[in-house]
């Protein structure tokens, strides 16, 4: 099923960009250490699968995806810049999916980090394409990392639950150019 027929389109105001391509990267489904996937935006848009935590509490995580379940389009947190999401976005006819911006920056310095869903709640982000290798090299390094799935507070040290992040866009200049959107 194409994209537009699911009533996601692409707003853009610009026809050039400089954004970099990390296709390669984003065409592995298999899921991380931390239970996420990184997908393109038709495979958003198929639906992410409840995933359930491995019963032996070994922190290992198991995908579901049967056929017979229904799968539920994640909410989608876009970490890009005003500006960016100004210039290039998704955007829904209907208010399913939820598609919210808000920028990485806003989110680390706590600004809005309050508007996050709960840490209950499984949703998908879209990664600058800034922080794409960083992000991909997954080292200490990465604040997107730190702050969606340390189990430690990196303010007291407590711990703490990690976001339930389950699938990832890797922005690119192929992102934008996918079939159907």
């Amino acid at each position: 099923m194409e994209v537009a027929e699911r009533g996601v389109s692409c707003k853009r105001k610009r026809d050039d960009s400089a954004i970099s391509t990390a296709m390669a990267a984003s065409s592995h489904s298999s899921p991380s250490s931390n239970g996420y996937e990184i997908v393109t935006i038709t495979r958003w848009l198929d639906g992410w699968s409840s995933s359930v935590i491995d019963s032996n509490n070994n922190n290992s995580i198991s995908i579901s995806s049967s056929t017979n379940e229904t799968n539920d389009i994640l909410s989608l947190v876009d970490l890009r810049t005003y500006e960016e999401f100004d210039e290039t976005h998704l955007h829904t006819d209907d208010a399913t999916p939820l598609i919210v911006n808000l920028p990485l920056e806003t989110l680390l310095s706590g600004e809005r980090s309050c508007e996050l869903p709960p840490r209950h709640v499984e949703f998908a982000i879209l990664v600058p394409s800034a922080y794409t290798d960083l992000f991909l090299s997954c080292n200490s390094q990465c604040s997107i990392h730190n702050l969606f799935f340390a189990s430690k507070s990196s303010a007291t040290q407590q711990s703490r639950k990690p976001w339930l992040v389950r699938q990832v866009i890797l922005e690119s200049e192929d992102l934008w150019n996918e079939e159907g959107i």
